[in-house]
């Protein structure tokens, strides 16, 4: 997609999340102010446009940068915003990786080039649903929309729906590229690693959120009618 089609789209979606989404923003430590020897990246779990728009909005709230921005480093522009997978598509296959490894290294590589830059990353992770222990009718058709951990464009349409005024947008403390880099060196298995943390976090965060994932009281009953003891 190109950068206009990307523009014209997000432009069309930002009237229904108007209306659909409601999120409480949580802070866990004061977000850095971006200067040029610190630029602000954000690292979020999924490329999604509902996810972005909302993180926008955020943002803006927070009066931190634009994610759907570029960020200049050395003459050379980055997107501020680093999605770790993509959706799955409707037919249920998984689609290729973005590019979030390659952005990664290349930004690790700049500050081996400028020993100045302390590039801050940010983990923002978006949890749409928080309600694990309810049995209600609604209740269930929420727990199985948001339960699945990279949805199709149409299941995302539901959650949204469904779940856009139950949306968490939650910031972590920013991670210093500087130190990682200093640290651990600038290549590609330390980009590696940075996004595995990051998807290790996230993964911590929504159980916390949310809960482990409950059986529903039937599938409870027949796994223990099944089982011999």
């Amino acid at each position: 997609m190109t950068s206009v089609l990307r523009s014209s789209f997000y432009f069309l979606l930002k009237l229904p999340l108007r209306l659909f989404v409601r999120s409480k923003i949580v802070l866990d430590a004061q977000t850095p102010v971006e200067t040029a020897s610190k630029p602000i990246f954000y690292v979020i779990s999924h490329q999604s446009a509902s996810d972005l728009l909302a993180l926008q909005k955020a943002c803006k709230q927070q009066k931190l940068p634009d994610p759907l921005s570029k960020v200049k480093i050395n003459n050379t522009l980055f997107d501020r915003t680093l999605c770790l997978a993509k959706p799955t598509s409707i037919l249920g296959l998984k689609r290729g990786k973005t590019k979030a490894l390659q952005q990664g290294l290349e930004i690790l590589n700049q500050h081996h080039n400028n020993k100045t830059l302390d590039a801050q990353l940010i983990p923002v992770n978006l949890i749409w649903g928080r309600i694990p222990t309810q049995e209600k009718n609604n209740a269930n058709v929420s727990s199985l929309l948001a339960e699945q951990a990279s949805p199709t464009w149409l299941r995302k349409f539901f959650i949204v729906l469904f779940l856009g005024r139950d949306n968490l947008i939650r910031y972590s403390e920013a991670l210093s590229l500087r130190i990682m880099s200093d640290n651990h060196g600038n290549n590609e298995a330390t980009a590696h690693k940075l996004l595995r943390v990051a998807r290790f976090h996230f993964h911590r965060q929504n159980i916390a959120a949310k809960g482990p994932r409950l059986l529903h009281r039937q599938q409870m009953f027949t796994a223990l009618f099944a089982n011999p003891r």
